[in-house]
């Protein structure tokens, strides 16, 4: 099994919040990036959700979508997707970060649905790599397989 479960001692040693993204995808890579510049305490750590770790969780938690169009903030045991992971992680990198929690006003429904045309045309109008990301050597610590 990943690092997400392997053993009590090393889920202790982890950070306890993983953002699952598509590995592909240049926007989802390009958020990856922005996240990892303003998150200056490194409470995020990043796994492909084409990778391991995610396969691991959905083992766990078999009701986990098996496509790579959303992402997945796994949080303390709990799930945020699409909409609500973005707020999640909002929240969780605090500041002025937290500014973005307005959005929440707009119904869940809407706003996924937004998400969800997005998700849909992201390769067309961002492109898409030919493997996942990898990481540099010093994103490497940052970065579950």
């Amino acid at each position: 099994m990943s690092n997400l479960t392997s053993s009590n001692e090393q889920y202790h040693s982890t950070p306890n919040t993983i953002v699952f993204f598509d590995g592909i995808c240049h926007f989802s890579n390009d958020i990856v990036t922005m996240l990892m510049t303003h998150d200056k305490h490194q409470i995020l750590r990043y796994a492909p959700l084409q990778g391991e770790t995610y396969a691991a969780l959905r083992e766990r938690i078999p009701s986990l979508p098996s496509s790579i169009d959303t992402i997945i903030v796994y949080h303390d045991g709990n799930i945020w997707m699409k909409s609500s992971a973005v707020f999640k992680i909002a929240h969780l990198l605090g500041g002025a970060w937290k500014l973005a929690l307005i959005g929440q006003i707009i119904q869940r429904f809407f706003r996924d649905a937004t998400y969800d045309i997005i998700a849909r045309h992201r390769y067309l109008w961002f492109g898409k790599y030919d493997t996942c990301r990898v990481p540099t050597p010093a994103e490497k610590q940052l970065f579950l397989p």
